[in-house]
Protein backbone atom coordinates (compact mmCIF):
# COMPACT_ATOMS: atom_id res chain seq x y z
CA UNK A 1 0.00 0.00 0.00
CA UNK A 2 1.30 3.55 -0.84
CA UNK A 3 1.98 6.36 2.11
CA UNK A 4 -0.60 8.44 0.31
CA UNK A 5 -3.38 5.70 0.25
CA UNK A 6 -2.31 4.71 3.77
CA UNK A 7 -2.75 8.07 4.49
CA UNK A 8 -6.13 8.34 2.90
CA UNK A 9 -7.33 4.98 5.33
CA UNK A 10 -6.10 7.14 8.48
CA UNK A 11 -7.67 10.65 8.23
CA UNK A 12 -11.01 9.16 6.65
CA UNK A 13 -12.94 9.77 9.84
CA UNK A 14 -11.88 13.62 9.71
CA UNK A 15 -13.04 14.40 6.42
CA UNK A 16 -15.57 16.91 5.03
CA UNK A 17 -17.63 15.69 2.68
CA UNK A 18 -16.26 18.21 0.53
CA UNK A 19 -12.35 16.01 1.23
CA UNK A 20 -14.49 12.43 0.94
CA UNK A 21 -15.08 13.56 -2.23
CA UNK A 22 -11.63 14.92 -3.26
CA UNK A 23 -10.31 11.61 -1.70
CA UNK A 24 -12.71 9.10 -3.43
CA UNK A 25 -11.36 11.44 -7.16
CA UNK A 26 -8.08 10.94 -5.64
CA UNK A 27 -8.70 7.14 -4.81
CA UNK A 28 -10.43 6.27 -7.71
CA UNK A 29 -7.81 7.48 -10.28
CA UNK A 30 -4.70 6.22 -8.41
CA UNK A 31 -2.11 7.65 -9.33
CA UNK A 32 -2.58 9.20 -11.97
CA UNK A 33 -5.52 11.50 -11.00
CA UNK A 34 -2.64 12.85 -8.96
CA UNK A 35 -0.54 14.58 -11.84
CA UNK A 36 -3.23 17.00 -12.22
CA UNK A 37 -2.97 20.90 -10.64
CA UNK A 38 -4.65 21.55 -8.04
CA UNK A 39 -6.93 23.73 -9.59
CA UNK A 40 -7.54 21.15 -12.60
CA UNK A 41 -8.17 18.50 -9.81
CA UNK A 42 -10.68 21.35 -7.89
CA UNK A 43 -12.68 21.75 -11.43
CA UNK A 44 -13.40 17.50 -11.84
CA UNK A 45 -14.79 17.27 -7.89
CA UNK A 46 -16.50 21.15 -8.15
CA UNK A 47 -14.39 22.73 -5.11
CA UNK A 48 -11.81 25.40 -5.07
CA UNK A 49 -8.22 24.61 -6.15
CA UNK A 50 -7.49 26.20 -2.32
CA UNK A 51 -9.53 23.77 -0.75
CA UNK A 52 -7.64 20.90 -2.47
CA UNK A 53 -4.53 21.96 -1.19
CA UNK A 54 -5.77 22.34 2.01
CA UNK A 55 -6.72 18.80 1.80
CA UNK A 56 -3.33 17.56 0.78
CA UNK A 57 -1.47 19.76 3.82
CA UNK A 58 -4.29 18.07 6.04
CA UNK A 59 -2.43 14.57 5.01
CA UNK A 60 0.50 15.56 6.24
CA UNK A 61 2.56 17.13 3.50
CA UNK A 62 4.73 19.86 3.31
CA UNK A 63 2.86 20.85 -0.09
CA UNK A 64 1.18 20.74 -3.40
CA UNK A 65 4.83 19.96 -5.03
CA UNK A 66 5.47 17.05 -2.52
CA UNK A 67 1.91 15.59 -3.25
CA UNK A 68 2.98 15.51 -6.67
CA UNK A 69 6.46 14.26 -6.48
CA UNK A 70 5.30 10.74 -4.47
CA UNK A 71 2.74 10.59 -7.51
CA UNK A 72 5.44 10.62 -10.05
CA UNK A 73 7.39 8.32 -8.82
CA UNK A 74 4.51 6.01 -8.60
CA UNK A 75 3.06 6.53 -11.83
CA UNK A 76 6.99 5.81 -13.24
CA UNK A 77 6.86 2.59 -11.23
CA UNK A 78 3.77 1.57 -12.35
CA UNK A 79 5.16 1.90 -16.18
CA UNK A 80 8.14 0.09 -15.02
CA UNK A 81 8.58 -3.32 -16.91
CA UNK A 82 9.04 -6.94 -14.95
CA UNK A 83 12.93 -6.75 -15.78
CA UNK A 84 13.51 -3.08 -14.42
CA UNK A 85 11.41 -4.19 -11.30
CA UNK A 86 13.41 -7.30 -10.64
CA UNK A 87 16.81 -5.64 -10.84
CA UNK A 88 15.66 -2.75 -8.95
CA UNK A 89 16.41 -2.25 -5.25
CA UNK A 90 13.91 -2.24 -2.69
CA UNK A 91 12.78 0.72 -1.12
CA UNK A 92 15.23 0.67 1.79
CA UNK A 93 18.04 -0.09 -0.87
CA UNK A 94 18.28 -3.59 0.58
CA UNK A 95 17.18 -6.56 -1.00
CA UNK A 96 14.45 -9.24 0.70
CA UNK A 97 17.17 -11.49 3.41
CA UNK A 98 14.74 -14.53 2.32
CA UNK A 99 12.14 -16.14 1.01
CA UNK A 100 9.91 -15.29 3.88
CA UNK A 101 10.37 -11.52 3.01
CA UNK A 102 9.20 -12.22 -0.43
CA UNK A 103 5.65 -14.41 0.55
CA UNK A 104 4.96 -11.77 3.41
CA UNK A 105 5.60 -8.84 1.22
CA UNK A 106 3.55 -10.15 -1.44
CA UNK A 107 0.84 -11.37 0.99
CA UNK A 108 0.40 -8.17 1.92
CA UNK A 109 0.42 -6.50 -1.46
CA UNK A 110 -2.03 -8.76 -2.70
CA UNK A 111 -4.53 -8.00 0.19
CA UNK A 112 -4.03 -4.53 -0.21
CA UNK A 113 -5.02 -4.73 -3.68
CA UNK A 114 -8.02 -6.64 -2.71
CA UNK A 115 -8.73 -4.13 0.02
CA UNK A 116 -8.23 -0.85 -2.11
CA UNK A 117 -10.27 -2.64 -4.72
CA UNK A 118 -13.02 -2.88 -2.64
CA UNK A 119 -13.17 0.40 -0.97
CA UNK A 120 -13.20 2.34 -4.53
CA UNK A 121 -15.48 -0.51 -5.83
CA UNK A 122 -18.95 1.65 -8.31
CA UNK A 123 -21.76 -0.98 -6.92
CA UNK A 124 -24.00 1.18 -9.11
CA UNK A 125 -21.53 0.54 -11.97
CA UNK A 126 -21.12 -3.11 -11.41
CA UNK A 127 -24.98 -3.61 -11.34
CA UNK A 128 -25.19 -1.82 -14.25
CA UNK A 129 -22.68 -3.84 -16.32
CA UNK A 130 -24.33 -7.04 -14.87
CA UNK A 131 -27.92 -5.20 -16.33
CA UNK A 132 -26.27 -5.40 -20.06
CA UNK A 133 -24.86 -8.21 -19.96
CA UNK A 134 -28.64 -9.91 -19.03
CA UNK A 135 -30.01 -7.99 -21.69
CA UNK A 136 -27.85 -8.40 -24.02
CA UNK A 137 -29.66 -9.83 -27.29
CA UNK A 138 -26.26 -11.12 -28.99
CA UNK A 139 -22.75 -11.71 -27.91
CA UNK A 140 -20.90 -11.09 -25.07
CA UNK A 141 -17.42 -10.73 -26.07
CA UNK A 142 -14.47 -10.85 -23.86
CA UNK A 143 -11.09 -10.00 -25.07
CA UNK A 144 -7.41 -9.51 -22.81
CA UNK A 145 -4.21 -10.64 -23.64
CA UNK A 146 -0.67 -11.65 -21.95
CA UNK A 147 -1.18 -11.66 -18.55
CA UNK A 148 -4.88 -10.88 -18.37
CA UNK A 149 -5.63 -13.34 -20.07
CA UNK A 150 -5.72 -15.68 -17.41
CA UNK A 151 -8.40 -13.71 -15.84
CA UNK A 152 -10.39 -12.96 -18.88
CA UNK A 153 -10.74 -16.68 -19.14
CA UNK A 154 -11.79 -16.83 -15.56
CA UNK A 155 -14.49 -14.51 -15.91
CA UNK A 156 -15.70 -16.24 -19.45
CA UNK A 157 -15.67 -19.61 -17.64
CA UNK A 158 -18.07 -17.87 -14.38
CA UNK A 159 -20.28 -15.95 -17.14
CA UNK A 160 -20.92 -18.89 -19.47
CA UNK A 161 -22.60 -20.66 -16.81
CA UNK A 162 -25.24 -17.60 -16.37
CA UNK A 163 -25.65 -16.35 -19.63
CA UNK A 164 -26.03 -17.81 -23.18
CA UNK A 165 -23.62 -16.70 -26.27
CA UNK A 166 -20.63 -15.67 -23.86
CA UNK A 167 -17.65 -15.77 -26.43
CA UNK A 168 -13.88 -15.94 -25.20
CA UNK A 169 -12.32 -13.98 -28.28
CA UNK A 170 -9.02 -15.88 -29.40
CA UNK A 171 -5.54 -14.51 -28.55
CA UNK A 172 -4.46 -15.13 -32.22
CA UNK A 173 -4.57 -11.55 -33.70
CA UNK A 174 -4.82 -12.15 -37.43
CA UNK A 175 -8.06 -14.12 -36.63
CA UNK A 176 -9.56 -11.63 -34.76
CA UNK A 177 -11.14 -9.80 -37.63
CA UNK A 178 -12.63 -12.94 -38.70
CA UNK A 179 -14.04 -13.78 -35.25
CA UNK A 180 -15.70 -10.40 -35.23
CA UNK A 181 -16.95 -9.87 -38.55
CA UNK A 182 -20.52 -10.12 -37.14
CA UNK A 183 -20.40 -8.00 -34.50
CA UNK A 184 -23.64 -5.72 -33.89
CA UNK A 185 -25.46 -2.87 -31.96
CA UNK A 186 -27.00 -6.27 -29.86
CA UNK A 187 -23.02 -6.91 -29.02
CA UNK A 188 -20.68 -6.62 -25.70
CA UNK A 189 -17.48 -6.30 -25.53
CA UNK A 190 -15.70 -6.88 -21.99
CA UNK A 191 -12.22 -5.76 -22.53
CA UNK A 192 -9.32 -5.95 -19.96
CA UNK A 193 -7.12 -3.18 -20.33
CA UNK A 194 -4.90 -2.91 -18.07
CA UNK A 195 -0.96 -1.34 -18.75
CA UNK A 196 0.98 -2.07 -20.54
CA UNK A 197 -1.64 -1.28 -22.23
CA UNK A 198 -2.27 -4.07 -25.48
CA UNK A 199 -2.09 -2.72 -28.94
CA UNK A 200 -4.46 -6.43 -29.81
CA UNK A 201 -6.90 -5.19 -27.08
CA UNK A 202 -7.25 -1.65 -28.20
CA UNK A 203 -7.66 -2.50 -31.76
CA UNK A 204 -10.48 -4.92 -30.82
CA UNK A 205 -12.19 -2.79 -28.44
CA UNK A 206 -11.89 -0.21 -31.13
CA UNK A 207 -13.56 -2.41 -33.86
CA UNK A 208 -16.51 -3.30 -31.51
CA UNK A 209 -17.44 0.57 -31.11
CA UNK A 210 -17.07 1.36 -34.45
CA UNK A 211 -20.03 -1.52 -35.42
CA UNK A 212 -21.74 -0.02 -32.32
CA UNK A 213 -21.19 -2.78 -29.74
CA UNK A 214 -21.85 -1.59 -25.91
CA UNK A 215 -17.84 -2.01 -24.54
CA UNK A 216 -17.44 -2.88 -20.63
CA UNK A 217 -13.82 -2.09 -19.45
CA UNK A 218 -11.77 -3.77 -16.53
CA UNK A 219 -9.02 -1.03 -16.05
CA UNK A 220 -6.02 -0.52 -13.12
CA UNK A 221 -6.37 3.73 -14.26
CA UNK A 222 -8.05 6.02 -15.43
CA UNK A 223 -4.78 6.19 -17.72
CA UNK A 224 -6.48 3.46 -19.48
CA UNK A 225 -6.65 3.76 -23.38
CA UNK A 226 -10.11 2.64 -23.29
CA UNK A 227 -11.72 4.14 -20.06
CA UNK A 228 -12.61 7.43 -21.33
CA UNK A 229 -14.16 5.51 -24.37
CA UNK A 230 -17.15 4.33 -22.59
CA UNK A 231 -19.10 4.58 -19.37
CA UNK A 232 -19.00 1.10 -18.19
CA UNK A 233 -16.03 1.03 -16.74
CA UNK A 234 -14.58 -0.98 -13.18
CA UNK A 235 -11.60 0.26 -12.08
CA UNK A 236 -9.13 -2.73 -9.80
CA UNK A 237 -5.48 -1.62 -7.95
CA UNK A 238 -2.83 -3.86 -9.38
CA UNK A 239 -0.36 -3.70 -6.87
CA UNK A 240 3.49 -5.19 -7.25
CA UNK A 241 5.58 -6.95 -4.44
CA UNK A 242 8.80 -7.04 -7.42
CA UNK A 243 8.79 -7.71 -10.74
CA UNK A 244 5.00 -8.74 -11.38
CA UNK A 245 1.84 -7.42 -10.58
CA UNK A 246 -1.12 -8.83 -8.86
CA UNK A 247 -4.27 -9.52 -10.60
CA UNK A 248 -6.32 -10.37 -6.95
CA UNK A 249 -7.85 -7.43 -7.07
CA UNK A 250 -9.65 -8.26 -11.10
CA UNK A 251 -10.24 -11.56 -9.49
CA UNK A 252 -12.69 -9.98 -6.79
CA UNK A 253 -14.37 -7.55 -9.31
CA UNK A 254 -14.77 -10.68 -12.09
CA UNK A 255 -16.34 -12.71 -8.77
CA UNK A 256 -18.51 -9.67 -8.07
CA UNK A 257 -19.84 -9.39 -11.55
CA UNK A 258 -20.47 -12.55 -11.76
CA UNK A 259 -22.44 -12.97 -8.53
CA UNK A 260 -24.56 -9.98 -9.64
CA UNK A 261 -25.27 -11.59 -12.61
CA UNK A 262 -26.26 -14.94 -11.37
CA UNK A 263 -28.22 -13.70 -8.39
CA UNK A 264 -30.40 -11.55 -10.40
CA UNK A 265 -31.94 -13.74 -12.69
CA UNK A 266 -32.03 -17.38 -10.75
CA UNK A 267 -34.08 -19.72 -12.56
CA UNK A 268 -31.93 -18.63 -15.83
CA UNK A 269 -28.88 -19.29 -14.04
CA UNK A 270 -30.37 -22.52 -12.31
CA UNK A 271 -31.19 -23.84 -16.30
CA UNK A 272 -27.84 -22.86 -17.41
CA UNK A 273 -26.19 -24.73 -14.62
CA UNK A 274 -28.19 -27.69 -15.33
CA UNK A 275 -27.53 -28.01 -18.91
CA UNK A 276 -23.59 -27.57 -17.45
CA UNK A 277 -23.97 -30.39 -15.24
CA UNK A 278 -25.09 -32.96 -17.92
CA UNK A 279 -22.73 -32.15 -20.42
CA UNK A 280 -19.54 -32.53 -17.63
CA UNK A 281 -21.16 -35.63 -16.79
CA UNK A 282 -21.32 -36.26 -20.47
CA UNK A 283 -18.07 -36.01 -21.08
CA UNK A 284 -16.31 -37.08 -17.77
CA UNK A 285 -15.15 -33.79 -17.21
CA UNK A 286 -14.67 -34.87 -13.00
CA UNK A 287 -13.58 -37.49 -11.56
CA UNK A 288 -16.60 -39.57 -10.11
CA UNK A 289 -16.38 -40.31 -6.35
CA UNK A 290 -13.42 -39.85 -3.78
CA UNK A 291 -11.46 -41.65 -2.13
CA UNK A 292 -11.63 -41.93 1.98
CA UNK A 293 -8.03 -41.10 1.95
CA UNK A 294 -8.20 -38.45 0.03
CA UNK A 295 -6.57 -34.93 1.41
CA UNK A 296 -8.70 -32.63 2.51
CA UNK A 297 -9.50 -28.84 1.43
CA UNK A 298 -7.70 -25.90 3.96
CA UNK A 299 -10.08 -25.32 6.41
CA UNK A 300 -11.86 -28.52 6.31
CA UNK A 301 -13.06 -30.47 9.16
CA UNK A 302 -11.87 -33.97 9.67
CA UNK A 303 -15.14 -35.93 9.45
Amino acid sequence: MSDFLDRLRARREDMTAREREIAAHLEAGYPHAGLESATALGERVKVSAATVVRFIAKLGYAGYPEFQREMRDEVQARLASPLQRLEAPSPDGLRPSGTTDVVGRTFETALAAVTRTYGFADRRAIETVAEELRRCRGRIWIVGEKKVRAVAHYLYAQLNLCLERVELLSSDAALTGDRLLEISPDDVMIAFDLRRYVTATLQAAGWALERGATLVVFADSTASPLFGRTPHRLLAATNSAGAFDSYVGLIFLADALTNVVALADPDRTRERLKVGEAAWTHFEVFVRGQSPHSPRMIGEAAG
